[in-house]
């Protein structure tokens, strides 16, 4: 087999780039109308990780199942997920919808509770790993053309610790 001979730096990284891994993407864009995209897309971000924590101040139960969605195509659920909405998210949150999303998924100590913020607005779920996917829409409607990504959770995982702990139980 002749060897190929890189004359510049491009054709050296495209011979080195054969022989290594790839690597999963770190952000995505969903795409309105490419809903089934858009779950594979975030599942893939989500990757062999855990979601630990979830808070979307828009979650409801149909956020619930799309989340449910995502969680079936990864696996990836903690048994002890915490999950923080809004006092608008709550109303349409119902208890026994929510009991049932544990119970399939579970989730042996799954909890959620209200926020006390007055306007929350970021959106994202902590991750094993010392991950955060931060989400642009909620999880109500996957189906936008919003950026999703992977970062380091230090600054997620404090906001939602001081969140949490100054939140209300709701079930």
């Amino acid at each position: 087999m002749a060897r190929e001979r890189a004359n510049n730096l491009i054709q050296l990284k495209r011979a080195i780039a054969r022989y290594l891994p790839v690597a999963p993407p770190s952000r995505i864009r969903t795409v309105e109308d490419e809903p089934a995209s858009n779950y594979s897309n975030i599942a893939r971000l989500i990757g062999s990780t855990r979601v630990s924590c979830v808070y979307d101040p828009y979650l409801d139960d149909k956020g619930l199942d799309n989340f449910r969605v995502l969680i079936n195509l990864t696996k990836a659920l903690a048994p002890s997920v915490r999950m923080i909405t809004s006092t608008k998210g709550a109303k349409k949150l119902s208890q026994s919808y929510t009991q049932a999303f544990f119970s399939e998924l579970g989730c042996t100590d799954g909890k959620v509770r209200r926020t006390s913020s007055r306007k929350p607005h970021r959106r994202f779920m902590l991750l094993t790993g010392g991950q955060s996917l931060v989400l642009g829409m909620s999880l109500n409607d996957l189906n936008k053309n919003e950026a999703v990504s992977v970062e380091d959770d230090a600054l997620d995982r404090e906001f939602f610790e001081a969140e949490w702990d100054s939140s209300i139980p709701l079930f």
